[in-house]
């Protein structure tokens, strides 16, 4: 695992140009769309995978953070827990993210994944990674 803050940061923001650059791959027709739109069982079961990646996927990279035992780990293990726990987050964030794209672009009949992913990409703004997040971490006691 990589520990430094900018480096974190670094791979969040690759996170997002990666998932543009998909799209943008999708759009050029480097890879094709629609190849999954035929059969409408497997269209609504990828439907549901997006909504259960983007409610829970979601849910638990913002709130991630307030769970007690990453509270007590970063707490007690310092910059080195944050940082760690922050890649779990951004592994959340893409895993959300790219499946939506995948999903959209398979299919070209799923506004489902075409809003799940809007509501993603605004979670994620909220989702990066700061020095502010990790000092107010570690310096947090139980009682609050």
């Amino acid at each position: 695992m990589i520990f430094s803050l900018r480096i974190q940061q670094l791979l969040f923001a690759l996170v997002l140009v990666l998932t543009c650059a998909l799209a943008a791959l999708f759009e050029g027709g480097s890879l094709s769309q629609g190849v999954l739109g035929d059969n409408a069982s497997l269209t609504y079961a990828l439907d549901v995978w997006c909504v259960v990646v983007c409610v829970v996927g979601t849910y638990v990279a913002l709130r991630l953070f307030s769970f007690d035992r990453v509270r007590r780990s970063v707490r007690d293990g310092g910059d080195t827990a944050y940082y760690r726990w922050a890649g779990v987050r951004t592994l959340l964030v893409a895993l959300s993210l790219w499946s939506e794209v995948a999903i959209y672009y398979l299919t070209l009949q799923s506004q489902t994944a075409h809003y799940t992913l809007f509501i993603s990409l605004v979670a994620a703004i909220f989702c990066i990674p700061t020095a502010r997040e990790r000092d107010g971490l570690k310096s947090k006691d139980d009682s609050q």
